[in-house]
């Protein structure tokens, strides 16, 4: 999934640009809390930043709020 959303957002076409961003940094955040090897990819200021300008969006499912809530400081 983190790929696909990386490629969509690259190529800017199949998926609109807020919702490839926001399955980007979901599948980083839920990697890194699975503890899956190579989620690397921003660091993790980076992730929070990210995951912070997600919550901004109005239509973010209340689960992928509760995720994206869980990378900030004071999170799993």
């Amino acid at each position: 999934m983190k790929r696909y959303a990386k490629n969509a957002l690259a190529e800017c076409g199949h998926l609109p640009r807020d919702v490839a961003r926001v399955l980007y940094v979901a599948a980083i955040v839920r990697g890194r809390l699975a503890g899956i090897p190579g989620m690397t990819s921003p660091d993790r200021a980076g992730v929070e930043r990210e995951a912070r300008r997600c919550l901004t969006y109005g239509w973010l499912p209340p689960e992928l709020r509760a995720l994206l809530r869980g990378c900030g400081p004071g999170g799993r």
